[in-house]
């Protein structure tokens, strides 16, 4: 059973506690200990506010579609941090998937080069793929410091080196994967998500 606390500040005490069995079945809903509301399964699906003994509203609702997929959870209309609307956390989420996107190409690129792995290096891995890596893990630096020009110059890096990619691909007889497609637009879509997160977190400054 998925059980997710949650604080109503940023590193605040998890106070709010969320819960719930397969197919969102017996949603539980918790404060401080003390259970306020279950809900069933077309409650959270259709969006359900609930009192708090504090004298908030609390809204869950599953939002569905590629873009907004996730468990939205908010609390006088704001989304609580650590949820999958949260401003800082899609900012985070986008900086880390383009660490992980540097990690992979970097490593990629140095074995293809270290065990002169020829079918890698006929796909145009090697060098190339080492400094798109770099670039990547730095515009992944600079986006957890709320860069959106550095998030856009990763996602764009990121879609152009997919089209050199598939072109290298198509040259050598390859064709192209609709998985490999599908996780390419998975990575762009939540890499987009933060640019939303880093206006947001900008707008609220003072």
């Amino acid at each position: 059973m998925p059980r997710h606390a949650y604080a109503f500040e940023p590193n605040g005490t998890k106070r709010l506690e969320l819960s719930w069995g397969l197919f969102w079945k017996n949603f539980t809903i918790s404060l401080d200990g003390q259970q306020v509301a279950t809900l069933q399964p077309a409650d959270v699906k259709q969006g359900h506010e609930v009192p708090l003994p504090d004298g908030t509203t609390l809204r869950v609702q599953l939002k569905r579609g590629f873009a907004n997929a996730g468990l939205e959870v908010l609390r006088n209309g704001q989304p609580l941090p650590g949820t999958s609307t949260d401003p800082a956390t899609q900012v985070k989420t986008a900086g880390y998937v383009l660490y992980f996107l540097g990690a992979v190409h970097s490593l990629v690129g140095a074995v293809a080069l270290a065990f002169d792995v020829r079918i890698l290096l006929k796909l145009g891995f090697g060098l190339s793929t080492i400094g798109f890596g770099f670039v990547f893990a730095l515009s992944g630096f600079f986006t957890l410091k709320r860069s959106q020009a550095a998030l856009i110059t990763g996602i764009t890096l990121y879609a152009l080196d997919y089209v050199v990619g598939l072109v290298w691909s198509l040259a050598a007889g390859g064709r192209p994967s609709l998985g490999g497609i599908g996780v390419r637009i998975l990575f762009i879509v939540i890499m987009a998500r933060g640019i939303g997160g880093i206006r947001a977190l900008k707008a609220r400054a003072p």
